[in-house]
């Protein structure tokens, strides 16, 4: 079957037309993607001793805000009773603030004073998303916004 439009006339509106679509989430100066924005966990799933466990519909909740300058702002990681130590027993609410940082362009990394897994790991970056999966813990942290 012969299509409407030549090859080359097809190769030139494609190629003119590549740069408006930024399919890859490069900056304008073809750099990384940009993180930067307001960041909420859609998924949470915890491997516990008697199985796993969707932590967010049990409660548990993470927001950030990564800003330009390469700080956390507004962190609040919300944990319920049944996620905490026995020696420290009741729900918690950490907020944290800090910095982040991108080792490459598909990895972000955290620096706060809490402790908390998600400092300890690699988060990967993923059309809007942040990823996280260390085995006991699988988090998804989702872009609500990149007025940061």
């Amino acid at each position: 079957m012969l299509s409407r439009f030549s090859t080359p006339l097809f190769l030139a509106v494609l190629l003119a037309a590549l740069p408006a679509c930024d399919t890859l989430g490069l900056g304008d100066d073809g750099s990384s993607p940009s993180v930067t924005g307001h960041y909420e966990a859609s998924s949470l799933i915890v491997q516990t001793d008697t199985g796993t466990v969707d932590a967010l519909a049990r409660g548990t909740s993470i927001e950030m805000r990564l800003k330009p300058d390469n700080t956390v702002t507004n962190g609040v990681f919300f944990v319920p009773a049944e996620f905490t130590e026995e020696d420290t027993p009741g729900s918690r609410r950490i907020e944290f603030s800090g910095t982040w940082s991108q080792p490459t362009d598909s990895t972000v990394a955290f620096d706060h004073k809490a402790d908390t897994f998600i400092r300890d790991t690699e988060w990967h970056v993923a059309s809007g998303t942040l990823r996280t999966d260390t085995g006991e813990v699988r988090a998804m942290l989702v872009r609500r916004d990149n007025n940061s």
